[in-house]
């Protein structure tokens, strides 16, 4: 008798074991449960997310696909920054490598740097080529006319933290669209943005990209006709997968390697991308591999994604 009540306690030990793995297991398996919350509960966070949802949700920003140069709205995060400049050439490469190829993955980023534009405020931060974002209202964090000098965070839990220590400072982090373009002026503005909020679950995602074109005037006068930009215009769709030679002429603003992407750009990329070359590459090298990312991934994974050709 003994014995089998010994039996029974090991089973029943064994069995509230299994039962407690299994409980975590599925309390960290979900997000809104494990997560903390944000915004969170405070009159403050939710006066925020209705301002979020009233100004910025993604159906209140313009998709690229309809692009108008006289009336759009977007957030861009620039993923080139300063290449090339003060040795931050292999980070950035890396981050624009990355973002090019599948944009999707800026989502993995638990905080990004974006900027807001408009017709009437075009100015972005330092590099050529960003993506157009869509963020949902549960990602948004601070913004600000002026750069806020962020740091870099490593986690969501990070970024939660991060987000509401800035929001208790004396100053205005919350702005309508309208205001946030007004006040910014001549300069860019700073959005704060987490690419994926683990309580909702809400990830940020990419519709299209921009490229800033050097000598947009000569640019324009080459090849305003085959693009359909009228007079004044300061931007412009592009058919990436048909025209990669004209999208890499408007970023240097020269017709280097565009001989070498006319012929086959396949091959133009295996090139670029040799492990032996990777190191000794150009900015306009680099770039080069973030265009044909960018026209890879149009061609295999989202044929609806717009790029759009913007005066610098």
């Amino acid at each position: 008798m003994r014995r089998i009540n010994q039996e029974n306690i090991y089973s029943f030990n064994l069995t509230y074991k299994g039962l407690v793995l299994i409980l975590f297991s599925l309390l960290f398996s979900i997000p809104s449960i494990a997560a903390r919350k944000y915004p969170g509960n405070d009159r403050y966070s939710k006066q925020r997310l209705k301002v979020y949802k009233a100004h910025w949700a993604p159906e209140k920003m313009t998709n690229p696909y309809f692009h108008d140069d006289q009336k759009f709205d977007y957030i861009v995060n620039i993923v080139d920054g300063s290449l090339g400049a003060f040795g931050r050439v292999s980070s950035l490469h890396y981050y624009a490598k990355l973002n090019t190829s599948n944009p999707s993955l800026i989502s993995n980023n638990p905080r990004i740097c974006a900027s807001y534009i408009n017709q009437d405020h075009r100015e972005l931060f330092t590099g050529q080529i960003g993506l157009i974002l869509k963020v949902p209202e549960y990602n948004f964090g601070p913004m600000s006319f002026k750069d806020l000098g962020s740091y870099a965070v490593g986690s969501y839990t990070t970024a939660v933290r991060y987000f509401n220590k800035l929001f208790k400072q004396p100053k205005q982090l919350i702005f309508s669209p309208a205001d946030l373009a007004r006040k910014s002026r001549n300069s860019w503005n700073e959005m704060l943005i987490m690419g994926h909020n683990e309580y909702y679950d809400t990830k940020v995602g990419s519709e299209g990209a921009i490229l800033r074109c050097k000598n947009w005037k000569s640019f324009v006068s080459k090849h305003g006709d085959r693009l359909q930009i009228q007079p004044g215009q300061s931007s412009a769709p592009i058919d990436l997968v048909e025209q990669p030679e004209v999208a890499f002429e408007c970023l240097t603003g020269s017709k280097l390697l565009t001989d070498e992407l006319i012929k086959n750009p396949v091959a133009l990329k295996a090139d670029l991308l040799r492990d032996d070359k990777n190191s000794t590459l150009t900015v306009d090298e680099m770039r080069a591999i973030y265009l044909l990312n960018l026209r890879d991934y149009i061609l295999h994974e989202d044929k609806g994604f717009q790029v759009i050709l913007f005066e610098m």
